[in-house]
Order: C-alpha cells, then sequence, then structure tokens
C-alpha cells in the first residue's frame, strides 16, 4: 500500500478500488462498485487497468514514506 499525497493535484486512485490479476494467460482485471463489480477479462480491458495503476504509483509517496505516514497517523489515535 502507498499513499497518494494531496499535493499530486487530481488522481485516478479517486475513481474507485480495482484489482489487476496475473494469471498463466495474461492479465485480467476487477473493477468494484456498490452494486457488484465487473471482470475485465479482454486484453485491452485489462491493459488499461495496469496502465491506470502505473500512473497511480508513479504519484504515490515511496513505501517508507508511505510506512512513515502510517505509523505517524496510528501513533496519533493512541
Amino acid at each position: 500500500m502507498r499513499i497518494v499525497p494531496r499535493t499530486s493535484g487530481a488522481s485516478e486512485a479517486l475513481d474507485g478500488s480495482f484489482k489487476v490479476i496475473t494469471v498463466r494467460e495474461g492479465e485480467i482485471g476487477y473493477i468494484e462498485a456498490a452494486t457488484g463489480g465487473r471482470l475485465i477479462m479482454d486484453a485491452d480491458g485489462a491493459r488499461a487497468l495496469r496502465m491506470r495503476f502505473d500512473r497511480i504509483a508513479a504519484k504515490a509517496a515511496p513505501v517508507d514514506s508511505t510506512v512513515e505516514l502510517i505509523e505517524q497517523a496510528m501513533e496519533a489515535l493512541k
């Protein structure tokens, strides 16, 4: 898990959760929604989700910074 800082501007991460899963045949995707999810089996759709993931990851804080922010938030709750 990594945090996308507010200072990074608008983010596709706010559009909802999704997963990209690597299987023997390639990648498949799953988009979650309040009323049910949608499985993405075609290569183009899965590739689009992978690219979305990569764009979000490019804006995310490094792992070390993310861990530090989470630890600070947990300490503040004590």
